[in-house]
């Protein structure tokens, strides 16, 4: 495969998760302007009852029901309970994001080395099968690369890449966007974490913060730190769960407009994936598309 090709295939599976995005949000829309509509027909009760919910299961000796739970919802249960539920997809989103972006820096690194092995470290070089260390195919760096990701994770090839390629780690921090691609991918690395393993939750926003700043190289940067943690804490804006990582639309200061923090973040991994690919394609003096 070609940078371009590797490139391309992730744009797909981005495709995709933006798809699912605006599925979840047309749904949610739906359901919104529904609760909207009730909620003028009790003149703003919030406290109004939705609805009751029976919880129930045949038990497995007589094939009964075993009734174990009943609620009854207000119209802001039911309103919170729909937000909480499409951030809940988002954050999935954002971890299939993340992965799909793992998947194209293992691609992109096995294309540097099939086409230059001695770019890659000895210890890189010492995954390979004996019989592919000298000519290696596009495959068997794949295999190589998938190896020690397993054992250290898929963000070792920026670091390779950033020692291949002087110049990305400069673009990486002073771009054309005005964001810093290597601390907005390490925020989306640490968010993945936290969605898989602790459900989205971050309890101690203090080391979150520590990890961020340690894999970015900048703990000691108080300048960087001071200009990028805002963007951190735009992570955390649900008042009502503040532990939760929130990936709902931010309204901002026009009451019409709103900030899609999914599609904001999602943009940034795809931004930072072509300034790879163009920085990897230079350094084999490919002209970029």
């Amino acid at each position: 495969m070609t940078p371009d090709e590797i490139l391309n295939v992730y744009y797909a599976g981005m495709t995709e998760v933006e798809l699912q995005q605006r599925s979840v949000n047309s749904v949610v829309k739906g359901q919104m302007i529904q609760l909207g509509n009730r909620l003028q027909e009790v003149e703003g009760d919030k406290d109004h009852t939705m609805g009751s919910h029976n919880m129930a299961f045949r038990d497995p000796i007589g094939n009964d029901w075993q009734f174990y739970g009943r609620k009854v919802v207000t119209i802001a249960e039911t309103i919170d309970s729909t937000l909480r539920h499409e951030n809940r997809q988002y954050q999935w989103l954002l971890v299939e994001a993340y992965e799909q972006f793992e998947i194209f820096l293992l691609h992109l690194y096995a294309f540097v080395g099939r086409e230059r092995i001695e770019a890659w470290t000895q210890r890189e070089r010492a995954m390979l099968s004996d019989s592919a260390a000298i000519e290696p195919s596009f495959d068997d760096c794949l295999i190589a690369v998938k190896a020690i990701a397993r054992s250290i994770g898929a963000e070792f090839v920026l670091k390779s890449l950033r020692r291949i390629l002087p110049q990305l780690e400069k673009l990486e921090n002073k771009n054309a966007t005005g964001a810093s691609l290597l601390l907005s991918t390490n925020v989306t690395a640490q968010l993945r974490h936290h969605i898989v393993h602790t459900g989205g939750q971050v309890k101690d926003r203090e080391t979150f913060n520590s990890k961020v700043f340690a894999k970015c190289g900048r703990s000691g940067h108080k300048a960087f730190v001071d200009e990028w943690l805002p963007y951190i804490n735009s992570y955390f804006r649900y008042t009502n769960y503040p532990s939760t990582i929130c990936l709902i639309k931010i309204p901002m200061d026009n009451e019409f407009s709103h900030q899609d923090v999914l599609q904001h973040a999602c943009n940034l991994l795809l931004a930072h994936a072509y300034l790879a690919t163009v920085q990897v394609k230079a350094y084999f003096d490919q002209a970029p598309n």
